[in-house]
């Protein structure tokens, strides 16, 4: 059985203060191990009790345990247990409860992967939660951030005692978070610059372990090409190739690629190398291939890149082009700026789960984006903060997810599709 070693970090005093209710859960979760099937029914039943401390402990307990070791008849009961342990959790950071907000994190810290993915996916899904408190929203970066520097601590310690057994490192996800707050804090350059540099360690694609760590964090850092591709949602209904295309005024890019791509399809497109879009296919009229953009930096007096769709899909197309409509929002000026890459990858995820109907047409289409489209808006102007949190999670899991791509079977004039310079920074 592996025992959660949880680290000393918070403000909230759970890990300090209530060592008896930990120790309690400890002494069950041995006997559990040795298959003791009283253990088993006592944690199931401290864990149905959310509100106290043993409760919490007794949930993460469930969480952590080798469920191999259980008696066979307790195994169904306590699986169901765990399946809503970490909701129970997540339900009370939403009330405000730091302790809770703590074991969550430990875990994310779990050496074993299923544990420490499933409080991951939490924390990321309550942060990005609308409407959430600001408040709890803060308190998961900061304390994201102070196990962090905890847990370096422990590091170091178990180096100088030369401990072998495994260290602990907060998942690469949270740790984003963690570094995401300290520079919104605008005092926390040093954390920063900490926490970034950890998590280029932790990223498997060599292109963005050259990022300088603190940029790396940046909500205004464009997206490059390996973190979208990473972000290509698995579909059975829609054709998603791992790869992008490139748009030019010039005419010199990849976008004729898109005449020989299975309908209906979904496929990123840079334009000119400063902006992303998202392109649906589907069939029309007559054998015709439709087209719906989906555009997140879109406003009056800002419509070139739609101009130059129209004029260049036609072409690309050739005879197989239907029609195209262009679903266009004002997405990053409430701040979340260059999170055109964000968008991109997020509606086209949300095409893929949430197109309702067997058949897919061009209409179906728009209206998905435009309702997406039109949240998000909402949260544009009235909830600024829970669009850039939003987007703060994209961003986490895209970076993390990135791996290196082998640019060989690119077309001759087209880069790697996301390369910036310093003057295309912003969008």
């Amino acid at each position: 059985m592996h025992k959660v070693s949880f680290a000393t970090y918070s403000a909230s005093g759970i890990s300090n203060q209530n060592l008896a209710a930990r120790d309690d859960v400890s002494r069950l979760e041995r006997r559990v191990a040795t298959g003791d099937p009283q253990a088993a029914d006592r944690l199931l039943e401290l864990a149905s009790d959310h509100d106290t401390d043993r409760g919490k402990h007794a949930m993460v307990a469930l969480l952590s345990i080798d469920h191999a070791a259980l008696p066979d008849d307790r195994r169904p009961r306590i699986g169901a247990v765990c399946d809503k342990a970490i909701h129970a959790l997540a339900d009370l950071v939403t009330t405000g409860d730091l302790g809770a907000l703590e074991l969550l994190l430990n875990l994310c810290a779990d050496p074993r992967e299923a544990p420490a993915s499933r409080a991951t996916n939490c924390i990321l899904n309550l942060y990005a939660t609308a409407r959430l408190r600001a408040d709890i929203r803060a308190a998961i970066g900061e304390q994201a951030g102070e196990l962090f520097n905890a847990l370096v601590k422990t590091d170091e310690e178990r180096q100088r005692r030369q401990l072998s057994d495994p260290p602990r490192r907060i998942s690469a996800e949270v740790l984003y978070l963690a570094g995401h707050h300290a520079l919104e804090i605008q005092t926390g350059d040093a954390q920063a610059q900490s926490v970034g540099s950890a998590l280029k360690q932790r990223l498997a694609c060599k292109e963005l372990q050259k990022t300088n760590p603190v940029q790396l964090l940046s909500k205004g850092r464009f997206i490059e090409d390996v973190e979208l591709m990473s972000a290509a949602p698995e579909s059975d209904k829609f054709d998603v190739p791992r790869d992008l295309l490139l748009l030019r005024p010039d005419g010199d890019d990849s976008i004729g690629e898109l005449a020989g791509r299975p309908v209906p399809g979904i496929a990123f497109i840079s334009i000119d190398n400063k902006h992303w879009v998202t392109l649906a296919t589907c069939n029309g009229q007559d054998g015709k291939t439709d087209c719906v953009v989906f555009d997140s930096d879109y406003y009056q007096g800002h419509e070139g890149n739609e101009r130059l769709l129209n004029q260049r899909l036609p072409g690309a197309l050739g005879a197989k082009f239907g029609a195209m409509s262009y679903v266009g929002f004002d997405l990053q000026r409430s701040g979340a700026p260059n999170a055109c890459g964000a968008f991109a990858a997020l509606i086209a995820r949300t095409l893929v789960e949430d197109y309702e109907g067997n058949v897919i047409s061009a209409e179906g289409i728009e209206r998905t984006f435009r309702n997406r489209g039109s949240e998000w808006a909402a949260l544009a102007k009235d909830a600024p903060a829970d669009l850039v949190a939003l987007v703060a999670v994209q961003r986490a899991s895209m970076l993390t997810q990135a791996r290196d791509v082998d640019w060989s079977h690119v077309v001759p004039g087209v880069a790697s599709g996301g390369s910036r310079s310093p003057a295309q920074e912003q969008e």
